[in-house]
């Protein structure tokens, strides 16, 4: 349930996104921009935390081990160290990123029009790459999971 909202969270957030990149209107983009927080606050966040601390459990409670009889990284620990990898960027990038998206979106809504920088905001590329890294990590980890190759 807690991957699935997650899952939810970050396919939702993606495509809001996406298309208040590709409104036509002021108001449009303003709403599916307040939308992709929703998904973000409501679902990655929350859904992200949750995900790892209830696998960390299971893993416990199971007795996986995070190394194999070899010694080398298992599946399990690999995971973790993917799952982990976002929090890194969430502080130094997204965040001010975030905060610049929802200064742009004021300054446009109080000029009554779309502006260069919301459209740049829009356009980060850092932004954009950072998601798709993300939901990149994902599949993996689900991969991982299913396939438990080492």
């Amino acid at each position: 349930m807690l991957a699935v909202a997650f899952i939810t969270g970050l396919v939702g957030r993606a495509a809001a996104f996406r298309q208040a990149r590709a409104a036509s209107t002021l108001e449009g983009t303003a709403a599916l921009m307040t939308l992709s927080d929703w998904f973000d606050r409501r679902l990655v966040v929350p859904g992200s935390i949750l995900v790892l601390l209830s696998g960390i459990v299971a893993s416990w409670m199971g007795r996986w081990p995070l190394l194999t009889g070899a010694g080398r990284p298992s599946w399990l620990l690999a995971s973790l160290v993917l799952l982990l990898l976002p929090v890194s960027f969430v502080p130094p990038v997204l965040i001010p990123q975030r905060r610049r998206r929802q200064a742009a979106l004021a300054a446009a809504l109080e000029a009554g029009r779309r502006t260069a920088e919301l459209d740049a905001t829009l356009h980060s590329t850092i932004v954009l790459r950072l998601r798709m890294l993300e939901l990149g990590i994902v599949v993996a980890v689900f991969v991982l999971m299913v396939l438990k190759p080492f």
